[in-house]
């Protein structure tokens, strides 16, 4: 099995370019013939740097359906922003 991509070049050609010092994200794939298997992975979690939050006791899951940029503007509908914060 081959994984291959495809990078779109920009308007002047290039296909990715970083200036150093930089940091890139991890990209990860993980394939497996039962999702169980994909569920059980650490590979992102082992990926990760260790949390910085000492008590996460305080962080609730919540739903959210909407764009996440309303979110980090400020201009969420006031029914929704009641269930958020």
């Amino acid at each position: 099995m081959i994984f291959e991509s495809c990078l779109t070049p920009d308007a002047l050609g290039n296909k990715g370019y970083m200036q150093t010092p930089c940091q890139s994200p991890w990209r990860t794939i993980i394939v497996s013939d039962d999702a169980r298997d994909v569920l059980a992975s650490n590979l992102i979690l082992n990926l990760n740097e260790p949390c910085k939050i000492k008590d996460v006791s305080w962080i609730k899951p919540v739903k959210y359906m909407g764009v996440w940029w309303e979110m980090i503007t400020n201009k969420v509908p006031g029914h929704i922003q009641s269930l958020v914060h």
